[in-house]
């Protein structure tokens, strides 16, 4: 298929609200490991009125700003939302707002750390095939030492969509909305091949997020309605460093366990490397379950009980269907 391209393909669009120190070590990164003809753009929401601090932060910000306007030039622009609107409308509207002018964008909140070749795997990987959405997302990481003698970092196709460091299409998001009412969603999901698969306990986490109107949650209900595969790596590209950050909105929770290592990896997906094995590309679908996605029994966020009262209901149930059968 030819694609008919936009004058400038790929733009970059970083997410800020109250956090300076975070905002100037991503533009310092953006500095140094994005190509120089491609254009940043940096929304950030603006102070809520009753915390004076947000207008201290947001004016250290524009200092900030203003200094990396002279190093990036005229490719660097930045916009300071009116008022506050919190960080999932922010990135709704920033994103609705950006994407117009290209093809596809890569979007990076504050606290989202890229390697050296983050970026240009992303644009890469976009130009070499047809995915809507490519994340940076995974539990493990690779330093090209033992795990590259073992395994290559490749590119995979997975289910499940996360918000830490991701490319999406304007394809995709031209009818894109946000959907939050229990009835539009079960309609919409009503073709999904994925969904009607799933079972049970999953379909119901998974709806209750829904319901909130998350923004990386409303993104993973359109990738289900219209059965999406999301390209992933093997070996995570991204770090999230505001993890256990008390200024976070969703993230001020402990760095996960199953996180393994810290920051990005140096080893990088080339962009026609991909995983042909069905059967790992199941089991690293089961770990994003059962990890970050936290949909799966062995995550706190995708069940209601704990471990033992899930083994005392089974016994239980077991101990009923022989009582049954007597």
């Amino acid at each position: 298929m030819t694609r008919c391209r936009l004058p400038e393909v790929i733009g970059i669009l970083l997410i800020g609200f109250n956090r300076p120190d975070l905002l100037e070590k991503r533009l310092f990164e953006l500095l140094n490991y994005t190509p120089k003809d491609m254009s940043i753009h940096l929304s950030l929401d603006g102070a809520r009125a009753s915390r004076n601090q947000d207008f201290v932060n947001q004016n250290e910000i524009i200092a900030i700003v203003k200094q990396y306007q002279e190093k990036l030039g005229r490719r660097f622009t930045y916009k300071i939302q009116p008022s506050n609107l919190g960080c999932d409308a922010h990135i709704y509207k920033a994103i609705t707002e950006e994407i117009k002018d290209f093809e596809a964008i890569i979007c990076l909140e504050d606290d989202i750390q890229i390697g050296s070749l983050t970026v240009s795997a992303m644009v890469d990987r976009y130009k070499a095939g047809e995915s809507h959405l490519i994340c940076g997302m995974s539990s493990f990481k690779s330093t090209g030492k033992i795990t590259n003698l073992l395994i290559h970092n490749k590119w995979r196709r997975g289910r499940y969509f996360s918000a830490w460091g991701y490319l999406v299409s304007q394809e995709f998001w031209k009818d894109f909305k946000i959907t939050t009412n229990r009835v539009e969603i079960e309609n919409k999901l009503k073709a999904s091949r994925y969904w009607r698969g799933m079972p049970t306990h999953k379909r119901n986490t998974w709806t209750g997020r829904f319901q909130r109107g998350n923004i990386d949650y409303q993104i993973q209900l359109e990738s289900f309605t219209r059965d999406l595969l999301i390209d992933l790596p093997i070996f995570r590209i991204i770090e999230n460093t505001g993890l256990g950050d008390p200024r976070a909105t969703h993230t001020y929770h402990k760095r996960p366990k199953n996180m393994f290592g810290l920051g990005p990896s140096t080893i990088f997906p080339k962009a026609d490397s991909n995983l042909k094995s069905n059967v790992m590309n199941l089991v690293l679908n089961w770990v994003d379950s059962n990890t970050w996605a936290g949909d799966g029994f062995l995550s706190v966020r995708g069940r209601s009980a704990g471990a033992r009262t899930l083994v005392k209901r089974a016994l239980k149930t077991a101990a009923f269907k022989r009582g049954k059968r007597k």
